[in-house]
């Protein structure tokens, strides 16, 4: 069908329809019109440009037309039909850019059960056990199929045309019943799927095929038993480098503006009839075929009763039912469908065309990209409003009624104001099809998103990710489990931690733990040690394969440390999602902020926003991280604080001369195999838990009897003996204490209250008022004697 078709206008699928019935009656409107050609200018946004695509109007034919372009410069082209098998091609594809599928001879199925996500490394072994198979080349990856191989032969010359003639020259493959084209596309994800109603009210559908699919490329159609076929080049002649790079809104908007319905955003409709309605029930596939134009915004009765009373003459045997009951039921659907006359109106249609790839959340917008929805900081959905409205000029520029047509014309034009575009932007962020909430983003908290798919850690099963995973992080490592990390294991057992296989085991299964969003251990973990010693390098490593403001955060200092004011919300609203959050180098005279280290470590709820967005709340999933050649100061006798610390000690310093700039790009060489060693740490995690080894419990304690000086006062300097015989004068002790202090050099700033309430946490009892004095009850300060004998035993 395409190689012998002349030359024509590129067609519009939404031109003006057929006029009048069979007995002449024809649309006052188009008195007039007969014999003239009045073109319908087709307003489309694809490539950043407006493009103009002429179109016949209005024929008046008896028989459904066939229409079948030229291409834009494909007719006279060669046609590649040849056939050649799967073993002699594959390596030339995959230098091409292409992965290469074995499919069935003469089929379009496969044998193999892996083929959506295997690597190349799987292609040799299977250009010998399938030498001799067809050729299927998966979509995905970057590689966008438009598939219009329907029934409705202009349906699909249509979408190939105007497809060649807005988003570019490329390889078409001609099948059974139409073809499909090669684009470039970074965000084509899974792809989508679109119907359209045919001449015969029957839907046909147009695939947008992304991961997870695949295009038979050279072979025999099991239907029509010939070659496929190709014109304008091939894949085997054709990189993918080179074809035209589009974007997904591109496509939909050439898509839409052909009346095209995106099935994923398709919500089944039910139309009540009016009790005047109910007695032309009998004729249900005029009712049907009525809304379904409604739906198309179609929004003239006459316009409706047109095509029905045109499909009637063409498809039934007389009787005919009455024009009047026809008439009746196209003014039912008009009143029920239409054109876009609000605000909301427009909002509701965006969320439907393009809320599956847009969504609102956590007071921003954000757009799906392939693999993930990304904040949207470049004005990606205000853009996509702007295709919006053109497409609803371009729909208005179709209506055959002159009056009509001129008034839907100026209502559309009518949106295309800054305040319109800012209104229905503003309206879409609340439609269901738009609106997520917080905690709807990244809602599996054992599953990590990676280059090449989705990885459950329960299983360690990889599968595509879908825009219905609504995952807002993705790990810049793809996943292969044949991957290792000779390097990275060298530098954890034999440069960083030599002889402490029990701390590197422990790491494993912490950082394993930090790929997910659970966060039951409620732990901070502190990497410390002076410098040069490989601590940063490690946590820098994981943090590379995790993905730097994906699944990994570096974190400012004053996120887990004291600061004069409140925390700035911006910083805890990037910790949503964030699974791996570091902190580094910190002040040795600072102190923890206790209470926000629990609350991000703990079950409770942040509240946060964006700089100059709205405020929302989430439950963290992130694992604190601090590296730090100084502890920070805290409360000693905060028992709930010291239960979260895990203290890991970096011994070993590596001499200046001796270190290796060089380490963490070559670690990262193996980055994933790194991912196979942390993917074994979070199995290991949750078959065995986080029991942290001896030499870190001995840290965290060290580190909390350090800072407890209170507990150290009076371990050297009393004796608790919870005998109320035993007392002092809190005056006294107070004295004592502050001595005590200036022996240490210890310019620790501690009020008289606070120092109180510390006393009392080691079991001493405080009366403020006792004979008129305020007295500590069951304990005493020590004797010179045992003093004396303290010291000599070395106490």
């Amino acid at each position: 069908m395409f190689r012998e078709a002349p030359a024509m206008q590129t067609p519009d699928r939404m031109s003006a329809l057929p006029p009048g019935s069979s007995q002449g009656e024809s649309n006052s409107d188009n008195k007039g019109n007969e014999g003239n050609t009045t073109p319908n200018v087709v307003f489309l946004q694809a490539r950043g440009l407006l493009h103009a695509v002429a179109s016949v109007g209005n024929p008046d034919v008896s028989e459904p037309p066939t229409l079948v372009p030229d291409f834009d410069g494909t007719e006279g082209q060669e046609v590649f039909d040849q056939t050649p098998a799967y073993g002699a091609v594959a390596d030339q594809l995959v230098r091409n850019g292409y992965f290469p599928v074995p499919v069935v001879p003469r089929d379009k199925a496969t044998y193999v059960s892996d083929w959506s996500t295997a690597t190349l490394d799987i292609i040799p072994s299977w250009m010998a056990q399938y030498q001799n198979h067809g050729v299927g080349i998966r979509s995905g990856g970057g590689l966008l199929v438009v598939d219009a191989d329907t029934y409705d032969p202009d349906l699909s010359a249509q979408v190939l045309g105007l497809a060649l003639e807005m988003l570019g020259q490329t390889p078409m493959r001609i099948g059974s019943k139409g073809g499909a084209l090669l684009y470039q596309c970074a965000d084509v994800g899974g792809g989508e799927v679109w119907s359209f109603p045919d001449y015969q009210g029957k839907v046909q559908a147009v695939e947008l095929r992304g991961s997870g699919k695949q295009i038979v490329a050279y072979g025999v159609n099991p239907l029509s038993k010939q070659p496929n076929r190709w014109i304008g080049g091939h894949p085997l002649t054709t990189p993918k480098s080179t074809l035209p790079t589009v974007t997904m809104d591109q496509v939909r908007a050439l898509l839409l503006g052909l009346g095209g319905t995106r099935k994923a955003a398709q919500q089944s409709q039910r139309y009540e009839l009016p009790d005047k309605l109910l007695p032309h029930a009998t004729h249900n596939h005029l009712v049907s075929r009525a809304a379904q134009l409604a739906a198309r915004h179609y929004d003239d009765p006459e316009a409706i009763f047109a095509i029905l009373w045109k499909e009637l003459e063409e498809r039934r045997e007389p009787p005919l039912p009455p024009q009047s009951e026809v008439r009746e039921i196209a003014k039912w659907a008009a009143s029920k469908g239409g054109s876009i006359n609000s605000d909301l109106d427009a909002a509701e249609e965006f969320a439907k065309v393009f809320g599956p790839d847009h969504k609102y959340g956590r007071g921003v917008w954000w757009n799906w990209t392939g693999n993930r929805f990304q904040m949207d900081e470049n004005g990606a959905v205000e853009r996509a409003v702007k295709t919006l409205v053109r497409a609803l000029e371009h729909k208005a520029s179709s209506i055959p009624d002159n009056k009509l047509r001129t008034d839907r014309e100026r209502l559309a034009r009518g949106f295309q104001t800054a305040g319109k575009i800012a209104a229905v932007e503003k309206l879409a962020r609340t439609e269901l099809g738009c609106v997520v909430r917080p905690d709807d983003f990244d809602a599996d908290l054992m599953m990590l998103n990676v280059q090449n798919g989705l990885i459950d850690l329960r299983t360690g099963a990889i599968r595509p990710t879908n825009r219905e995973d609504l995952v807002t992080k993705v790990a810049p490592v793809t996943f292969d489990q044949e991957a290792k990390c000779p390097r990275w294991l060298q530098f954890l057992h034999e440069e960083t931690f030599k002889g402490e296989a029990d701390v590197v085991r422990y790491l494993q299964k912490y950082l394993g733990y930090s790929l997910s969003g659970s966060t039951q251990d409620r732990s901070l973990l502190i990497f410390w040690g002076d410098g040069d010693n490989g601590k940063s390098v490690l946590l820098e490593t994981v943090k590379a394969i995790l993905g730097e403001g994906q699944y990994a955060l570096t974190a400012a200092p004053s996120l887990l440390l004291q600061q004069r004011g409140d925390a700035i919300p911006n910083d805890l609203a990037a910790l949503a999602g964030a699974r791996l959050v570091t902190a580094s180098e910190t002040d040795r005279n600072q102190k923890f902020a206790v209470s926000r280290v629990k609350n991000i470590t703990g079950d409770e709820r942040v509240t946060a926003r964006f700089m100059r967005k709205e405020f929302f709340s989430y439950q963290p999933q992130a694992k604190l991280n601090l590296a730090t050649n100084g502890l920070p100061a805290f409360d000693g006798a905060d028992k709930a604080f010291i239960n979260r610390l895990r203290v890991v000690k970096f011994r070993n310093t590596v001499p200046r001369d001796k270190i290796n700039r060089t380490l963490k790009a070559e670690l990262l060489t193996e980055a994933a195999g790194i991912l196979n060693w942390l993917l074994e740490g979070c199995r290991l995690w949750q078959e065995e838990g986080l029991t942290p080894p001896p030499s870190v419990l001995e840290a965290v304690r060290e580190y909390a009897d350090k800072m407890d000086r209170v507990g150290q006062f009076l371990h050297e300097r009393c004796v608790i003996t919870k005998n109320a015989a035993d007392k002092i004068k809190r005056p006294d002790l107070w004295f004592c204490f502050r001595g005590w202090l200036g022996m240490n050099l210890d310019n620790s700033n501690i009020t008289l209250e606070q120092w109180t309430g510390d006393i009392e946490k080691h079991g001493v009892v405080f009366k403020p008022k006792s004979n008129g004095n305020p007295w500590f009850f069951g304990v005493r300060l020590l004797t010179e004697a045992e003093l004396k004998a303290r010291e000599s035993s070395g106490e």
